[in-house]
């Protein structure tokens, strides 16, 4: 079979590679010329890229390979790709069987592996590759066509080959095709009872007798490959009159779910549990949440290998109910880690691929970690460290910051390494086209990257309960382009930072709580000051991207130069975290700032001219929660006036009349309630209550006393009475 991609018929994708049109007409047929000319010219510069519907629609299913993980599993599987993507995943087409085939992956047996079949699509029309169906080329990267050729069934593992052609059991006429392809298959190994296998199957489904031999004349026989296993015709009565003879084998519901949980208990499986969720161990060392999407696909294929037919999904989750109590009540107790995690005074590592260890004698590759690493889907591979000595300053070409301002990367990277301690909030500001979302992708690309380098921006969440989802999938958080955080987010943001409890009301109900703690490294970046709240901004690093002035670089470039460089990068990473489990015992930070044990982190792991530059950005936090309270700007601006003569008299008069001559070299002296009634009358922007102004000047005494703003705060004649003297 020939793909010819060129005169291919494509549906229209956006730079995130999502469908600009509606397309469940066409994974039925694919689109005409005068349909796609029709979105030319609709969408226009809105279209990134041209991707293919898979299927039976337009004759090939594909694999797609991402990642290092994948790349290894597709060259363990001895499979030719097809196609090389514009971030160097790969993807191999086979031919479709003819009827529709699920798409989905199985991560557990093929790890970086996704089956696309009637329902998905890939990308094929890249920036290289000119589509003469489409009329026009990808903007979203240079996709390459390896080889047109699709891999045949012949040339498929059979447990690979029973993987891709399982069909969508919603129809009976698709489970018939299903079962009728895989007795056909059964012929090519050599058996000459697949007539009888495939007429008890059809029995089981509910098929009457004489449709089952209808269906066994019209579609298997005639393609049952030639040799000494020929079926005749009258061989094929024989076999569906034998199995009609024999009762239908319809396992009950109970029993399914028997075998299932007998599948998990009797195999090398560990059940296991944290504080609120239920895990089980595979034989192969990976972890899995039993609620995980991945554990009920693994559950799904264990099943099937064992019974050769398929299962619920109802019957997997009621499987899993049991499975999860076991798990609470006779499982051990421990903590599943996401990417990091320590025991004792060493680190572990979770590459995706493979396991480090790092201690204060360096670090090395080892086979099985002792600590509980979760895998997700989202994860991506992280480079395995080379040596070399020039890190830190590769690192530094792709994270547009003052040199002044770089330590303040370096002690982010490292920070998400940290056994214990609040982990910093890193806010990236600068106008537009500063490089922000290049400098955050590179950082988290060196400690918990993703598949590609745009999933790792993130959209801010609008919630807590979508905020506890996105942490529980990735161990640091990055959110690009963001221009507000609520007060519920920031407040999320705040736990986070130093591992507090999110209590999310649990759904369907208004009295249960669900209860997410975790700890996370936290990277933002913005065009303004998003962070703004002083609890979130006091752990904060506030880190500005200055406007280039120099050219841009081709993404396609840059990322291509990063991925050469990452490993060694990765390598001063790890020895930065040795040093500083070696010296952290002995450091000694100064007890000045608030994020004491990230000070504390960064002093001991070395990093060249971290105390000034922290110290700097503990400066920028005070100054933007200042800017954004109407009182906070309001009394930084009395401090800041010059009082003349007069005034300075009407200061001292008031301190004498009320017993506090200590005050009358004061800018200003009164009661709060006059303070408030005087900004009022004079700025357009204030509270609506003196109760408001109040809380407004609560929250943000701290940051002015910060920048040098001396503030009194005493009771007379049963009034809240405020002094306010110039910066100190």
């Amino acid at each position: 079979m020939i793909i010819d991609v060129a005169n291919m018929a494509l549906i229209p994708v956006n730079r995130d590679k999502q469908p600009l049109v509606s397309w469940k007409t066409y994974q039925k047929r694919l689109p005409t010329v005068e349909e796609i000319e029709a979105w030319k010219n609709r969408l226009k510069e809105n279209i990134a890229g041209w991707a293919l519907p898979t299927g039976v629609v337009s004759g090939i299913v594909a694999l797609d390979f991402d990642g290092e993980i994948g790349i290894q599993t597709m060259r363990k599987l001895d499979l030719k790709p097809n196609v090389k993507t514009a971030s160097g995943a790969f993807h191999v087409w086979i031919e479709s069987p003819g009827y529709p085939v699920r798409t989905g992956a199985f991560n557990n047996r093929w790890p970086g592996m996704e089956l696309k079949g009637d329902g998905g699509y890939v990308v094929v029309v890249g920036s290289n590759i000119r589509s003469s169906h489409a009329g026009m080329q990808s903007i979203i990267g240079n996709y390459e066509i390896l080889d047109s050729n699709a891999t045949s069934a012949n040339d498929l593992d059979e447990e690979l080959r029973e993987f891709v052609y399982q069909a969508k059991e919603e129809k009976l006429e698709n489970s018939i095709a299903r079962l009728i392809g895989e007795a056909l298959e059964l012929c090519k190994d050599g058996r000459n009872n697949a007539g009888f296998w495939i007429s008890c199957q059809l029995r089981d489904l509910g098929v009457s007798k004489q449709e089952t031999l209808l269906h066994l004349t019209e579609s298997f026989l005639p393609n049952v490959p030639a040799g000494t296993h020929h079926y005749t015709k009258q061989e094929i009565k024989k076999s569906v009159d034998s199995a009609y003879s024999r009762p239908s084998r319809d396992v009950d519901k109970a029993a399914q779910i028997d075998i299932v949980i007998s599948l998990v208990m009797n195999a090398e499986h560990e059940l296991w549990h944290s504080n609120n969720d239920g895990f089980v161990t595979l034989p192969d060392g990976s972890n899995y949440n039993l609620r995980s999407k991945g554990m009920k696909e693994y559950l799904s294929g264990l099943f099937f290998k064992s019974q050769k037919t398929a299962v619920t999904r109802k019957t997997i989750e009621e499987a899993l109910d049991t499975l999860e109590a076991i798990a609470k009540m006779d499982g051990k107790l421990y903590e599943p880690y996401l990417r990091i995690g320590w025991e004792n005074d060493t680190c572990f590592v979770d590459t995706g691929a493979s396991y480090y260890k790092i201690d204060s004698l360096g670090y090395n590759k080892i086979e099985k970690p002792p600590v509980k690493f979760i895998r997700n889907e989202g994860m991506g591979i992280l480079a395995e460290p080379q040596q070399g000595d020039e890190g830190w300053k590769l690192l530094r070409q792709y994270v547009n910051v003052d040199d002044t301002d770089f330590p303040l990367v370096q002690a982010s990277v490292l920070a998400a390494y940290m056994p214990r301690g609040s982990f910093p909030v890193v806010a990236f500001t600068g106008k537009h086209a500063s490089g922000k979302s290049t400098t955050l992708s590179a950082i988290v690309s060196v400690i918990d990257p993703r598949p590609n380098v745009v999933s790792i921006r993130d959209t801010m969440p609008k919630d807590k309960r979508n905020m506890a989802i996105i942490a529980s999938h990735s161990c640091v958080l990055a959110f690009d382009n963001e221009s507000h955080i609520t007060g519920e987010i920031s407040d999320a943001l705040a736990m986070l930072s130093t591992g507090g409890q999110l209590k999310i009301r649990g759904l369907y109900t208004n009295r249960d709580l669900e209860i997410f703690t975790a700890k996370r490294l936290v990277i933002i970046n913005s065009i303004g000051d998003i962070v703004t709240e002083s609890d979130l901004l006091d752990r904060s690093i506030i880190i500005e991207c200055p406007e280039f002035t120099q050219g841009f670089i081709l993404d396609s470039e840059l990322w291509s130069n990063f991925d050469r460089d990452k490993a060694v990068i990765i390598h001063a990473i790890f020895s930065a975290v040795s040093t500083a489990i070696k010296r952290v015992a002995k450091t000694k930070p100064p007890n000045i700032y608030r994020m004491t044990d990230f000070v504390k982190w960064s002093m001991a792991s070395d990093i060249e001219g971290f105390l000034d530059a922290y110290q700097a950005s503990t400066m920028r936090a005070p100054a933007i929660a200042i800017s954004n309270s109407f009182i906070g700007a309001y009394i930084q601006n009395l401090a800041n006036d010059r009082l003349s003569v007069s005034n300075q008299d009407k200061v001292r008069i008031r301190a004498e009349e009320i017993g506090r001559p200590d005050l009358a070299d004061m800018r200003w002296v009164g009661p709060f309630a006059s303070l408030h009634t005087q900004a009022q009358l004079s700025s357009t922007e204030w509270y609506r209550t003196l109760v408001g102004a109040i809380n407004g000047f609560k929250r943000v005494k701290t940051d002015l006393k910060r920048i040098g703003v001396r503030i009194q705060e005493f009771q007379y004649n049963n009034q809240l009475w405020i002094a306010i003297k110039g910066y100190e």
